[in-house]
Order: structure tokens, then sequence, then C-alpha cells
């Protein structure tokens, strides 16, 4: 009978201080979220937050939990393990949520974090895994690249229309953005104004995908050593050799944040011979990738979570 109400005391303690910690974290003024049907040919939506031209504000819609954990942790699928319904159409959500406009982008996290733990009464830990890599270096030849003249595009990230197919078959764009696609048998891509920061955070998934790596199997992490900065216009095409051809890549950071676009505004360009990434890299871009040494990283495991997240 004593063993027994330590043990009730002991859990009593842990929950006090867990409602604590999460009571200490910073809130959403506002915060529903609840179960939605996935609808095939629809998209998946996350608009809003800091940086984006609605800051003060988030619409999620049919997302799944894998989707809402990389944004409350800044990190890319590939960094987040759990059970499989975490990243499956059987468990899909609608948030919608606001904040101070003026949120710095830790602060969202956090508040996300919290919505989590209350929620989803979520429960994780971190751990450490080994990632491979490829080093990002001007290529012999000399560099192709040209700094941007187009002021950088401090709104919602992406050009949902408008943009068209040059002869060559690169994606122009009316202003700054990005897009990448998959369109008439080749990934195209195209970022106007843009960091060579963003680039690269583009690129692991194409290096994957040029790669033919089996499903679910880590996204490369390019290292820029480039020695580059400023913002530069950044047109690339090439053949998609992988798994994760078109439409059966998964979502990475920047494909969530803008819908699917409709390939019917492009022109068609004359038949071209598409070649390699690694090709198109140093034949378009004047850059190159070279083999580095696999790197450790910090990953989210869940250890559990609820599927039917509380009552709002």
């Amino acid at each position: 009978m004593k063993q027994m109400i330590r043990s009730l005391a002991f859990l009593a303690c842990v929950n006090s201080v867990f409602g604590q910690i999460s009571s200490k974290l910073p809130q959403f003024d506002a915060a529903s979220v609840k179960p939605a049907q996935f609808m095939p040919g629809q998209s998946r939506i996350i608009r809003g937050g800091p940086g984006t031209s609605d800051p003060g504000r988030i619409t999620y819609t049919r997302v799944s939990l894998l989707q809402i954990l990389m944004k409350a942790y800044g990190l890319p699928w590939d960094h987040i393990s759990g059970p499989k319904w975490i990243d499956d159409n059987s468990a899909m959500y609608e948030l919608i949520a606001t904040m101070p406009p003026n949120t710095s982008e830790e602060q969202f996290r956090l508040m996300l974090q919290s919505l989590l733990a209350e929620r989803f009464h979520l429960k994780q830990h971190r751990d450490t895994k080994m990632f491979p890599s490829w080093d990002l270096l001007i290529a012999k030849a000399g560099l192709r690249l040209k700094e941007s003249t187009q002021v950088p595009n401090t709104a919602e990230p992406g050009v949902r229309s408008g943009f068209r197919m040059n002869r060559e078959g690169m994606l122009v764009l009316p202003g700054p953005g990005s897009i990448a696609i998959f369109l008439n048998d080749a990934e195209r891509m195209a970022c106007t104004g843009c960091a060579m920061e963003k680039f690269v955070a583009m690129l692991g998934g194409f290096v994957k995908m040029s790669k033919d790596v089996l499903t679910g199997s880590p996204v490369p992490l390019i290292v820029d050593k480039t020695g580059l900065s400023g913002n530069y216009d950044f047109a690339l095409s090439f053949a998609c050799l992988g798994t994760a051809c078109g439409g059966g890549r998964r979502p990475s950071a920047q494909s969530l944040e803008t819908q699917p676009v409709n390939p019917s505004t492009a022109s068609t360009p004359d038949p071209v011979n598409v070649p390699t990434l690694f090709v198109a890299l140093e034949k378009q871009l004047g850059l190159s990738l070279i083999k580095g040494k696999d790197i450790p990283e910090d990953i989210l495991i869940v250890d559990s979570a609820d599927t039917q997240p509380t009552e709002n």
C-alpha cells in the first residue's frame, strides 16, 4: 500500500513538473487544431507565421504530425523518426493559430512545441545520427552565376503562377521567389534573388533524386564551400534518375510552403537533351559537388503522441 502511494505521488510530481515546463513556454494567442480528412488531389498547405506576409497567423491544412514537428523543431523530415502514422494520410490535421505579428521564429517554434505537448501529449527525446554529405564548390572552369538585380522577397516563398520556360528548358520567374517542379520528364528549379543558403537547402533533395537512393533514406547534407555571399539568380534543369522523381518526392522545407504550380502556364520548349544533376551544376551554374565525410546530426525521436488532439 505504501509502495502504491509513493508511486502515485511520484507520477503526480512528474505531471506537475511537466505542466510547469509546458506553461513556461510561449503560447499562441488562440489555437484550433482538429483532425482533417485526406482528399486525393488536394494539397497540403502550410501558410503564414514569422517571415511571411501574414506573420500573426498560421493556417495549416491537411498536414501530418510530421509536418507540424518539422516546423516546431526546425528539422527536415529525415531528422525526425517515430510511429509510422505521424507521416501517414490516415492522420491529417487542420491547425489555425494566431500570435503577435512581431513574434520571432524561435518564439514561434516554442509555441508550436507547447501546443504539441498540450494537445497531442507529445513525448520525445534527442539522439545523434550520421548523414552523408557533399561539398559544394566553384567548378574549375569558373562560376557561371551572376548576382541578382532583384530585391530579395520577404513575403511568403514560392511563385504560384506567371512562370515560363525558355527554349533551353529553363524556368524563368517574373520576380523574386523560388520554384521547383517536375515537368517534361525533368526536374526544374529556379530561384530569383536567392542567397546561397536557400539554394543549398534545396540541393540536398536533388542529389538524393539524382543518385537513385532508396525511398526513406536520408537526404544528403550539402556543405557550402563556395565562399559566395549576396543574392543570385539560379536556373537548373536536370534528368531525374531517382525513386523520388515527380510526385513521389518527400516534403522539403521549401515545398511545404507553397501549393503545387500548374505547369500549363509554361511554354513548351524545343526538345532538349537534359543532363544529369552533376553535369548540369557545372555546365549551367559553374558549380561542382564532391563527396564529403559523413556528418553527425541531432535528430528528434517521437516516443509517443496522441492521434486525436484534445479539444480546443
